[in-house]
């Protein structure tokens, strides 16, 4: 089979999956601070630089000058999600710890996964972004590996740049470290290093890669601080208490490894008859196609070393946020903190059904080539329903704009409870709205805001 096969397989599941995302027009949570700023030609300084975000604060900018502002920012988080697959899936070819089928089914489940919510909210967007340019900084890395000369030297220093930017998305600098596991474990088992080795040569030779996180963190600090009015807001955040800690990853394991499958295998009942369908053309395919680039090789056969590094880049992916109190929750803005499991995850269910259906012959059988197809579709699934919920949120918040853009006198400010039930901010039975007269021209007289506040009496 030849190899651009796969990359269509990539982009085929990439457009069923996210393709709603060029299609949401919505504006969301802070994304109508940052749309007003850029409308007005606003300086965003005191937003974003005095936050200590200068990478953030020009993608915002130059973003700001493109036309159609609202969807090339949806442009530019569907592209992001796409090339992070492919790249991806070509760096676990390079790491040879992988074959070409494991390879694919890493990147389409990575693709998949639904546990990122947010993609659709335009301050959110510099984060895939961001994320892309590390997967890419890590492609060029193995890349730089492979080559000799001026040549490999020219890819490690346009790694380290590229790393260096993308560590503007701050949990990356735990997560790089998990790179850097990939990387011991290439050279062991591909060029056949000793653990001695490693520690007396490779590291030692890698020490520009080591020393980058550090270099970025003091460098972030010494050049673009925060503010004194961020500083004090920072301060507060960091104390790394064990009983927080504790329990915001036990939201994270709850999030990815209860939520998100309960949520999948909810959409596949929803549904009885595309499930059927799913499973029929699973086993045609399989019988048709034999599955032959869906062979269980790689790592000498160790499906726990799929599962152990899952387990670490987890670790590492959830680490930044629980330290802060931060974790994940269906369907709200809060999805911003699981953008890193999605990889991991893809590697414990790689390292999982290796384990489970490994065979004499190494070959996937009907029975997980089926299993995978429906968890995979049933991630679709989530997917499309987190688009259309976002969309929905956005069609009645335009109605609520154009409703009260129709009324001759209205006061400055308006204020309603809001109790449609999953139709609220961040999964709530209900919130607040705020609507502000006349700043958003583009979308009539009135423009919303979510207070910062909720008022839990008032639920009932």
């Amino acid at each position: 089979m030849k190899r651009w096969i796969d990359y269509l397989i990539i982009m085929l599941v990439g457009v069923v999956t996210h393709g709603l995302l060029l299609f949401n027009d919505g504006i969301y949570w802070d994304g109508w601070l940052l749309y007003s700023r850029l409308v007005k030609r606003e300086s965003l300084v005191s937003w974003l630089v005095e936050a200590g975000r200068p990478i953030e604060f020009c993608f915002h900018w130059v973003m700001g000058h493109l036309p159609g502002l609202v969807f090339e920012y949806k442009l530019v988080a569907f592209l992001s999600i796409i090339i992070s697959a492919v790249l991806i899936y070509k760096i676990c070819g390079q790491t040879k710890l992988l074959n070409r089928g494991e390879s694919l089914l890493v990147a389409v489940i990575f693709l998949t996964f639904p546990v990122f919510h947010v993609g659709v909210e335009m301050t959110i967007i510099p984060y895939l972004f961001l994320y892309l340019l590390y997967w890419l900084a890590v492609f060029l890395t193995f890349k730089s590996e492979e080559s000799t000369g001026p040549a490999g030297y020219a890819w490690r220093v346009l790694s380290l740049l590229i790393f260096f930017v993308s560590f503007s998305l701050y949990s990356l600098l735990v997560f790089f470290f998990g790179f850097i596991l990939v990387l011991v474990l290439h050279v062991r088992y591909y060029r056949g290093y000793s653990w001695r080795q490693i520690v007396t040569r490779f590291l030692p030779g890698h020490l520009d890669y080591i020393i980058m996180p550090f270099l970025f963190w003091i460098l972030s600090q010494r050049f673009f601080g925060l503010s004194d009015f961020y500083a004090k807001a920072s301060d507060k955040l960091v104390k790394f208490d064990w009983v927080p800690i504790k329990d915001c990853f036990s939201g994270f394991v709850h999030y990815v490894f209860y939520d998100q499958w309960i949520a999948a295998a909810g959409n596949l009942r929803a549904l009885p008859l595309f499930s059927l369908l799913v499973l029929l053309v699973a086993y045609w395919s399989y019988k048709a196609y034999r599955v032959t680039i869906l062979r269980w090789l790689g790592i000498g056969g160790r499906p726990w070393y799929f599962i152990i590094i899952g387990a670490v880049l987890f670790l590492a992916g959830t680490f930044p946020y629980t330290a802060v109190g931060a974790y994940p929750r269906m369907y709200s803005w809060d999805t911003r903190n699981a953008i890193l499991a999605g990889l991991p995850i893809a590697l414990i269910v790689v390292g999982l059904f290796r384990l489970v259906f490994s065979s004499k012959l190494k070959v996937l059988n009907h029975l997980a080539f089926m299993t995978l197809v429906m968890i995979i579709s049933a991630f679709i699934l989530s997917n499309i329903n987190a688009y259309l919920y976002w969309q929905s949120v956005w069609i009645k918040n335009r109605s609520i704009i154009y409703n009260l853009s129709q009324k001759k006198m209205c006061p400055a400010y308006f204020c309603f409870l809001d109790r449609s039930k999953n139709q609220a901010a961040g999964g709530r039975s209900w919130s607040f709205l705020c609507l502000e007269f006349n700043i958003y021209h583009c979308l009539g007289k009135w423009s919303t805001h979510r207070f910062p506040w909720t008022f839990p009496g008032l639920a009932g």
